[in-house]
């Protein structure tokens, strides 16, 4: 694949919880996390276990000081457990923006607080971090966030899950990539999620389920879905994310090649894949 100046890398592809097992030692363990990098600046949408070997991989190849810009789709702890065993969340080098929006009634920032403060965690993260080195921009869904004097913009849409989860588009030099995880597909595209993955060079798809085992009220979605989903949008490529937790090195496999009859811009996550758009 030719190498370009976005890249995107798929740290954490597994859904619910890591499980180290010999029976996923090909697909990978670790939880969400996906970055993206334009032009030298650096995107990660969720940070769940997948942060810690994103965090290996930016500490050793990016000069400090630097800045994160965290887009987080919702608060479910497979989507925020690894930030606080993170390196680059001790680095007082590495500063980190969080865009997402308030949950219960409480704000980004304070969610954060609790979660990893005593008594559920042992120090206060947040709390006791150097000034500047967390900072959080509290976002409505629907709403857009432009960085770098507007040569990247992240599009943000409200989708159906528990408590509610964002999806995003980040647009950059006139392509895209859409991260779509815990999402539940129900009975069809809406209107306004298709006109948000439309034409999206890369879309990180929620496929937790196949149609046989697809549960209502759950928040995800199929692989069947997915296929529907990428022909309807005419997405380029579509990457199937969020692996149900029993699934192993040899379902993935067998998915793998189903949708390699299908076409080629079907893919598996895996941890550690790069993708150059």
């Amino acid at each position: 694949m030719k190498e370009t100046d976005f890249k995107v890398v798929l740290w954490g592809t597994q859904g619910s919880v890591a499980v180290n097992s010999a029976k996923k030692a090909r697909y990978g363990c670790n939880t969400s996390c996906v970055s993206a990098e334009c032009g030298g600046d650096v995107f990660v949408f969720d940070m769940a276990t997948g942060f810690l070997p994103f965090s290996d991989y930016f500490l050793q190849k990016y000069k400090l000081p630097k800045s994160i810009d965290i887009f987080l789709s919702h608060y479910h702890q497979d989507h925020i457990e690894g930030l606080p065993f993170a390196g680059v969340s001790y680095d007082p080098g590495v500063s980190m923006v969080f865009h997402s929006q308030p949950s219960e009634g409480k704000s980004p920032e304070e969610i954060l607080i609790e979660c990893y403060s005593p008594p559920v965690f042992p120090v206060n993260l947040i709390r006791e971090a150097p000034p500047g080195k967390f900072s959080f921009d509290t976002i409505s869904p629907g709403q857009s966030v432009s960085t770098v004097g507007g040569k990247i913009i992240v599009k943000s849409l409200l989708v159906s899950h528990p408590g509610g989860s964002i999806s995003y588009r980040l647009e950059y030099n006139g392509r895209s990539l859409c991260y779509l995880s815990d999402f539940e597909y129900g009975n069809g595209l809406s209107a306004e999620l298709l006109e948000f993955l439309s034409g999206a060079d890369l879309v990180v798809f929620d496929a937790y389920f196949t149609n046989a085992t697809l549960l209502s009220g759950w928040g995800h979605s199929s692989w069947e879905q997915g296929v529907e989903v990428w022909r309807e949008a005419g997405i380029k490529k579509l990457a199937m994310y969020h692996h149900h937790i029993n699934a192993t090195d040899e379902d993935l496999d067998a998915l793998a090649a189903k949708l390699a009859a299908i076409s080629d811009d079907l893919i598996v996550a895996k941890d550690g894949m790069e993708i150059f758009l």
